[in-house]
């Protein structure tokens, strides 16, 4: 997984077709399902900050906690959140940051927040 985060993985799916970035981002989180298990922590925070529109699935409360850690680590780091698309995925992170009492601060604002 090291590799994934490493070898410009998050910088081709931003230049696939939407159709086929979505097939990728289904797996990434067909993954975590499969395995039971958070991705790495350095993948959550790649994912969650490489302006890539996440799968819907992420919706989901037991998806959305498994990154709780890439959440708390992105705040650490003085990153934001990016995240493309329809805000149900954003809604379900917002959701668990505030479970883990991470600042809001952390997801990036968008001018339909304000």
């Amino acid at each position: 997984s090291e590799l994934l985060v490493d070898d410009g993985f998050f910088e081709m799916l931003q230049l696939l077709d939407h159709g086929t970035r979505d097939v990728y981002l289904q797996k990434l989180v067909g993954c975590v399902e499969t395995g039971h298990c958070p991705l790495p922590l350095q993948m959550q925070i790649r994912l969650l900050t490489a302006r890539l529109p996440l799968p819907e699935a992420v919706a989901q409360p037991h998806y959305a906690r498994t990154f709780k850690d890439g959440l708390r680590e992105i705040f650490n780091q003085g990153k934001t959140i990016c995240i493309e698309g329809p805000g149900v995925a954003q809604n379900a992170l917002r959701a668990v940051a505030i479970e883990e009492r991470v600042p809001d601060s952390v997801f990036e604002a968008h001018e339909q927040d304000a």
